[in-house]
């Protein structure tokens, strides 16, 4: 079942999991993070906007557990 969300979320969905997969070293999975500290916590922090925006829209049609 595909999720009642606008395109513009669906796509800035696409765009923070594009980002995610920056956060890992593909060739060397053990190694620490190429992000700074900075882009991580600027991650973390459009991650709960994105999240909270989600929510708003998926409203009472799903149980959101974080």
């Amino acid at each position: 079942m595909a999720l009642p969300l606008p395109a513009d979320l669906r796509a800035e969905l696409a765009r923070l999991e594009a980002r995610h997969n920056t956060a890992l070293d593909w060739d060397d999975p053990a190694a620490p993070s190429p992000w700074t500290d900075d882009e991580r916590r600027a991650f973390d922090a459009e991650a709960c906007a994105l999240a909270a925006r989600l929510s708003t829209a998926l409203g009472a049609t799903v149980d959101y557990l974080p």
